[in-house]
């Protein structure tokens, strides 16, 4: 190696791993060496709640059992999750139509694609999506 930055990256549950580490080669004379030790930072990534409402349409069609299995599979299919994990690894399953995400994303996308997920299944619908700062539940099912 010519003195280049090499950088590597692990997902893990809690968030990304990122990893920078110059190689051991001489600096070439347009280098600039900053150390040859290895430099090591945490990036945890930003959960949020999405909570998802289909409406009745202006023509009384109300939205069915199947119309939210549909949604649950289309909001899947866009990363989100109907399960929520407690920090003693414990799984539970989220209110009807709330889900939850882990991503180093922002509000705005997170809403993007729970509308794009949703609009596959029913024209007329609300969504809030929360990021949090930590979250605390009472009387959640476990898995």
């Amino acid at each position: 190696m010519d003195g280049s930055l090499l950088s590597g990256f692990q997902l893990t549950s809690t968030g990304v791993s990122l990893e920078y580490l110059l190689s051991e080669a001489p600096p070439r004379e347009d280098t600039l060496l900053i150390s040859h030790k290895c430099r090591s930072e945490e990036y945890t990534m930003a959960q949020f709640t999405t909570r998802v409402e289909l409406h009745e349409h202006k023509n009384g069609v109300k939205p069915s059992g199947e119309d939210y299995k549909k949604l649950h599979a289309a909001m899947a299919a866009k990363g989100f999750s109907r399960t929520i994990k407690a920090d003693s690894g414990t799984v539970y399953h989220l209110p009807f139509a709330e889900y939850d995400r882990a991503a180093a994303e922002t509000r705005a996308t997170i809403l993007k694609d729970a509308r794009e997920a949703t609009a596959t299944v029913w024209s007329e619908y609300s969504i809030l999506v929360t990021e949090s700062a930590g979250r605390t539940w009472h009387n959640l099912k476990a898995v």
